[in-house]
């Protein structure tokens, strides 16, 4: 089941989290999270992340959760209307 409990990602930075190599590539990135969450963060040649928090047992069950921005050092920016 995915966790709901997303706040807690409010301002983490990218860096923070372990990539999972053998299932990401170019631009389509897979992490370790908090407290066991797998995340996926697409990005675009610019400057935008999205992040999605994934089911663990489908990773292509995916809830949008936020975005990051380069320019913005990566920093998560949750969104709470979700």
């Amino acid at each position: 089941m995915i966790n709901n409990n997303i706040v807690k990602y409010q301002g983490k930075c990218r860096k923070e989290f372990e990539l999972i190599p053998d299932i990401s590539y170019y631009n389509h990135n897979y992490y370790y999270g908090i407290d066991g969450d797998v995340l996926y963060a697409e990005s675009d040649d610019y400057d935008t992340t999205d992040w999605y928090l994934c089911n663990p047992n489908n990773l292509k069950d995916r809830k949008p959760f936020g975005w990051s921005n380069t320019s913005q050092h990566d920093k998560i920016q949750v969104n709470c209307a979700i």
